[in-house]
């Protein structure tokens, strides 16, 4: 599951992730995204999580997923801020990891490898 508000951001991801053999499903905003994982709980192996969007942001959308909905899938954030400790609060959050963007198509194969994410079925 790609989530991000900017639809070249969800194009650019899913492509890549077309290119390793996966397919992806796409939501606007944190809100969006809880509501598909609630509504699917077992189709989505891993959540791409953008942080500032409209709505829910990422921060928000990562606490529901994990205190509400109990989904354990990796969730990978995304986020092309830097500053200090941005890592340490997304963590703390519940993701499973950070990821500064562009996250380009060469560093994806090892962060998916990383959390045992299969391919599509």
């Amino acid at each position: 599951l790609v989530v991000d508000d900017n639809t070249i951001c969800q194009v650019v991801l899913k492509t890549a992730l077309a290119g390793l053999g996966y397919t992806a499903d796409c939501a606007d905003n944190g809100k969006i995204a809880c509501d598909m994982v609630r509504e699917h709980p077992l189709i989505y192996d891993c959540v791409f999580m953008d942080l500032r969007m409209p709505v829910m942001d990422g921060f928000e959308a990562v606490k529901y997923i994990r205190t509400q909905l109990h989904a354990t899938m990796p969730i990978i954030v995304l986020s092309a801020e830097c500053g200090e400790g941005i890592a340490g609060q997304v963590m703390k959050a519940g993701s499973s990891e950070f990821c500064q963007k562009p996250l380009q198509k060469a560093g994806l194969r090892p962060v998916l490898q990383k959390h045992n994410v299969g391919r599509s079925r």
